[in-house]
């Protein structure tokens, strides 16, 4: 877990040109916040061992959660009830209301375009965090528009 965090806070600190003591402490801790939620969203989940059977066993009825959308939701939710000085957050998603549908979140340096920022996927894995820059990602990702304020119990993006 502290080799994961340490590297996810080493490509958040890179977000920003310059290094600054703030940044990078801010980077670090924005890491473990994500990291250490995402472990609980595994056990709370109880994930599955591959993302397909985890989706089966939630459209059946015999999961709560685990979509890639309730990974979305539950890891932003954490990630606003803290101040950040230097990130902003987006929630993304591909093929949206299609059934290749897939929900991130995306961290970047304080005003910048989702383009330039990490995504964060914990679903592609089925509960591992994968993360890597938007750029670089083969998903065609775009802004979702989050409701203010962001709820705390229901989905943010229901099923149909």
């Amino acid at each position: 877990m502290e080799q994961k965090q340490k590297r996810i806070g080493i490509d958040l600190e890179r977000l920003y040109d310059r290094s600054n003591p703030k940044i990078k402490i801010e980077a670090e801790t924005l890491a473990g916040v994500i990291v250490k939620r995402i472990m609980e969203l595994q056990d709370e989940y109880d994930v599955a061992l591959f993302r397909g059977f985890q989706n089966l066993l939630v459209k059946l009825g015999l999961r709560k959660k685990g979509f890639c959308f309730h990974w979305t939701q539950d890891l932003l939710q954490t990630i606003f009830g803290k101040e950040w000085s230097y990130f902003d957050f987006y929630w993304a998603g591909a093929y949206v209301h299609g059934l290749r549908e897939h929900n991130v979140v995306v961290i970047v340096k304080k005003g910048d375009s989702l383009e330039k920022g990490i995504l964060m996927d914990p679903w592609r894995h089925g509960g591992r965090l994968y993360w890597t820059d938007v750029a670089r990602d083969h998903y065609p990702w775009k802004i979702r528009p989050l409701p203010s304020p962001l709820p705390t119990t229901e989905p943010l993006f229901p099923l149909e």
